[in-house]
């Protein structure tokens, strides 16, 4: 779950291999590959390419989540009349041998959500490499659940105002929802390049310009981070990581709902260019 949405609404996005009761040798030879199967996985915009593919596909799906939760339009589902409970949308496009997203179709209860979710992922932009099979770019298929739950779609609305973001030390208070999510974060991401062990980088990786990780954390309801967890290409450097934000001062208020303080999730794709 990346966000709590009110308006009687919780959005729920899950990135998910599409299921085949079989996988046939004439579809791995195809110029169209299963993305459970691909020996490459694309390489979504800003997911580090010396990673494993199994690190590229959480890269993408971390990006694509990114995307659909920020840009999905919640107000719709709970205007629909639908009834109370999970409401399934099931996404699939390919990605084409130029990286670019194509042949999107969507499944839905309701053809206003079918016509949304495809809506999204055309934001979704170019990837930086498309799949490969055998030194060859192919055409991967790809799938994407998506669940709406839907709680109190007959009761009083309420605003997004209900709803407000953590606030870093420099953010404006008064600030919207998506200006304080966009404020706070870059805001963490200085503290952690101000923070970085540049030395320690330098050591690791004495021939590159740079280094890049996924950091992932929650801050709680005091405005502290807790449960952090973040993925480089080097394990010294993912700690050193983990202790900076472990060092980063608290929040001057946690998120919140309808007045109450609650645990807020963070992620983001950093680069660390070296001096």
């Amino acid at each position: 779950m990346k966000h709590l949405l009110w308006l009687g609404l919780l959005f729920y996005t899950g990135i998910m291999l599409a299921q085949e009761s079989t996988i046939k040798a004439e579809d791995i030879d195809s110029q169209e590959v299963p993305f459970e199967v691909i020996e490459h996985v694309p390489i979504y915009r800003g997911c580090n390419p010396q990673m494993s593919n199994l690190e590229l596909k959480k890269c993408m799906a971390s990006g694509i989540t990114s995307i659909v939760t920020s840009n999905f339009n919640y107000k719709l589902a709970n205007s629909l009349g639908l009834p109370d409970g999970v409401e399934k949308i099931f996404v699939i496009f390919k990605i084409n041998k130029d990286g670019e997203i194509t042949n999107i179709e969507s499944r839905a209860s309701h053809p206003v959500l079918e016509a949304e979710a495809i809506r999204v992922i055309r934001l979704v932009p170019k990837l930086d490499k498309p799949g490969m099979q055998r030194g060859k770019p192919v055409t991967v298929q790809y799938s994407l659940p998506l669940h709406l739950k839907i709680e109190g779609s007959n009761k009083k609305e309420k605003h997004f105002s209900d709803k407000t973001f953590p606030v870093y030390k420099g953010c404006s208070e008064e600030l919207s929802y998506e200006d304080q999510k966009q404020c706070s974060t870059q805001k963490i991401m200085d503290f952690i390049k101000l923070s970085f062990n540049y030395d320690l980088a330098d050591k690791l990786f004495p021939t590159e310009t740079s280094t890049q990780f996924l950091v992932e954390f929650e801050v709680n309801e005091k405005g502290k981070a807790e449960k952090i967890n973040v993925k480089a290409n080097h394990r010294a450097v993912a700690v050193d990581v983990i202790q900076v934000v472990k060092r980063m001062p608290k929040l001057k208020r946690p998120g919140t709902v309808d007045g109450k303080s609650t645990r807020t999730p963070f992620s983001f794709l950093m680069t660390i260019y070296f001096p």
